[in-house]
């Protein structure tokens, strides 16, 4: 049996957001490359990670002085009404992203390997799954994201090497244009796509070993977006900026379509596939373990059972409501992306203010 001490390692964390962001990722890249070409979109890539990174650090500061839980912080600084209202923006933020994450996750499976399916029945299938995980605890949640990383990083390495032995160099051998609105508009999305990382400071005051947990949260970020740089530089020189802006998913067609060299295995995009769902699966449990999380602070209880059934049929609810997965993107970039994330980190901004002027005020 697994302990239950409510500690988690860096490690664990770091591995937790990366298999948590890759897939996602690499399969919104579409949505935010739409107003910019593919090559000003690399651009966009590098700066929206840059900021990431100098948020993570902004987060994680501010878990670093919450004493016992971030909630609980976030009261003493700014007062019983706004740590509600954050904690409502964060349960919603949470829901809107499941959503996305499951019409994605059913539209995957139907498109690709379960074709006559029915979408309902895969709906319920993965926010039951989700409801599973988000029953156990810190500690489940951080070893299972230890095994899970490796699964997933390791075949995504060697079918990006042999993905890139395809690659026209002369394709992405171009200069580009200056910095424009639409830039600015990717870049923000591809800050916005890091959507878990606002859990940065829930996550600090259960690690077992502060030192080095900046590093270990740094080192996620740089590793899932140079995954993404990475991919997106590979399908753009195999499929060139017009084959980009033409595929739903460039980076799927991409990986489904590698051919590795003695035969040894003919369906590698089932393996990539595999990797995908794995990622999406993840981010579903962690998603989901979390807004469980909020819906207990909001509602000031602990460990009800029912509340993760409560929110896995709010999650079901939504997606059915969305209908297709086109919608549930549009929802997820405008709520999200366009406001409650923005909104989040206004909030961050202004507690990191309010609580280093209480610590000066203390000091005298």
């Amino acid at each position: 049996m697994f302990s239950e001490n409510h500690k988690i390692t860096a490690r664990q964390v770091q591995c937790l957001f990366v298999i948590s962001w890759i897939g996602k990722m690499c399969l919104l890249l579409p949505e935010f490359v739409r107003d910019t070409t593919a090559r000003n979109f690399v651009i966009c890539l590098l700066a929206g990670i840059a900021v990431t990174i100098l948020y993570g650090i902004l987060l994680y500061g501010l878990g670093r002085r919450a004493r016992y839980h971030f909630f609980d912080f976030i009261q003493e600084t700014m007062g019983t009404f706004m740590r509600r209202a954050i904690g409502a923006m964060y349960f919603l933020s949470l829901a809107i992203e499941l959503i996305y994450l499951v019409r994605l996750f059913t539209k995957i499976v139907n498109q690709y390997l379960l074709f006559d399916h029915s979408m309902e029945a895969l709906i319920i299938l993965i926010v039951a799954a989700g409801i599973y995980a988000a029953g156990t605890g810190l500690e489940e949640q951080g070893r299972m994201s230890e095994i899970l990383f490796l699964l997933i990083l390791i075949p995504l390495f060697f079918m990006s090497v042999f993905a890139a032995t395809e690659m026209n160099m002369q394709e992405i051998q171009t200069g580009h244009d200056p910095w424009n609105f639409s830039m600015l508009k990717a870049a923000f999305f591809v800050f916005t796509s890091f959507g878990s990382i606002s859990l940065i400071p829930f996550l600090v005051p259960p690690l077992k070993k502060k030192k080095g947990g900046r590093r270990r949260m740094t080192a996620g970020i740089v590793i899932s977006g140079g995954i993404v740089v990475i991919l997106y530089m590979i399908g753009l020189g195999v499929f060139g900026e017009e084959g980009i802006a033409a595929l739903p998913w460039p980076i799927l067609t991409l990986m489904t379509n590698v051919t590795i060299p003695g035969g040894f295995l003919q369906r590698w995009d089932v393996v990539f596939l595999a990797v995908l769902l794995m990622s999406l699966f993840a981010g579903t449990g962690i998603g989901m373990f979390a807004m469980r999380t909020m819906a207990e602070n909001l509602m000031e209880c602990q460990n009800k059972r029912w509340v993760p059934y409560a929110c896995g049929l709010l999650v079901c609810i939504g997606a059915f409501l969305c209908r297709t997965y086109e919608m549930s993107v549009k929802l997820y970039i405008i709520a999200n992306g366009c406001i409650l994330a923005p909104l989040l980190a206004v909030c961050m901004v202004v507690l990191a203010v309010l609580s280093q002027k209480k610590k000066e005020r203390g000091k005298k």
